[in-house]
């Protein structure tokens, strides 16, 4: 997995274009503005551990591993 950090301007000037250019071919945008405002929204921090103590269980892979394997499909199925 690969970590891009994007000067804070960066993203929401993509949206923009992306949301501009899918307006005049009418299909549906992947990344919109209100994506990007959903993401830089402040503190997005979770921590399931304490569900895994109270369920007594724990993640079979971790969150690491899984955000790989899922960036591998992605780029097997050419969406990346």
């Amino acid at each position: 997995v690969t970590i891009f950090y994007a000067p804070e301007p960066l993203p929401w000037l993509v949206a923009s274009l992306s949301e501009t250019l899918i307006r005049l071919r009418v299909s549906p945008a992947d990344l919109t503005i209100d994506k990007i405002r959903e993401a830089a929204a402040p503190s997005w921090a979770c921590c399931g551990e304490s569900a895994w103590r109270q369920l007594d269980c724990q993640p079979a892979y971790s969150l690491h591993d899984r955000l790989r394997q899922s960036v591998e499909w992605y780029r097997e199925m050419k969406w990346m």
